[in-house]
């Protein structure tokens, strides 16, 4: 009798295995790996959450770019609280939020601010296992109840106005995992290069957020 072909043992073979392995329990194959726990967490916090902010801050006489080697702090000081909310992710690197605040001035100043701003956040810092950090640069408009007194006391300043562009630099810092974060911020009241006049001021604030 003549031997059987090798190559058509080895066919035989081949589609008996894949037979039997399809007719297995879905429970009996291989589970697929499971994803790292940073990663699993990141994903949970992608769900475009809330966050509600408490800050306080002093007033300082310096400019925007004059920070932090020249702060010129005055006695004048800010309370406030702001509500934002994620609302798109680009990639896994930057989150897109908006911003409303309200602050009230005391001090050598004394009336209301609101301001609503979009901000741009980037998340990803390689010890955020360590403690999470984020970074954020803030657009959008400030509008005063009164024009502010340091405002126009400022010999640099010209055409001043209740409103002004705004913008927010930012800095944050929590426990891995946790709802709470420490928040440094420059809070930064400016005429945009003449389109809401010649006008400007900063103030220094750190607060506390809270994820929800």
């Amino acid at each position: 009798m003549r031997g059987t072909n090798p190559w058509t043992t080895l066919l035989f073979a081949t589609v008996l295995s894949g037979t039997v392995l399809a007719s297995l329990p879905a429970t009996a194959q291989e589970k697929p790996a499971e994803k790292p726990d940073e990663e699993r967490a990141a994903e949970a916090k992608s769900a475009n959450p809330w966050y509600t902010t408490l800050v306080g801050g002093v007033y300082s006489g310096s400019q925007l770019l004059e920070i932090p080697a020249r702060l010129d702090l005055k006695d004048s000081y800010t309370f406030g609280v702001s509500v934002s909310k994620q609302f798109a992710e680009w990639t896994r690197y930057m989150r897109l939020e908006g911003e409303l605040q309200v602050l009230k001035h005391f001090g050598e100043q004394d009336h209301w601010e609101f301001t609503g701003s979009l901000n741009l956040r980037w998340v990803v810092f390689p010890w955020n296992r360590y403690i999470e950090t984020s970074v954020a640069l803030g657009e959008g408009l400030s509008w005063a109840t009164e024009i502010p007194a340091l405002e126009k006391a400022d010999p640099t300043n010209s055409g001043n106005s209740q409103l002004l562009n705004y913008i927010l630099l930012e800095v944050t810092f929590a426990i891995p995992e946790s709802p709470w974060s420490l928040v440094t911020r420059i809070h930064h009241r400016s005429g945009a290069w003449g389109l809401f006049g010649h006008s400007g001021s900063n103030i220094l604030e750190a607060g506390i957020r809270y994820r929800f």
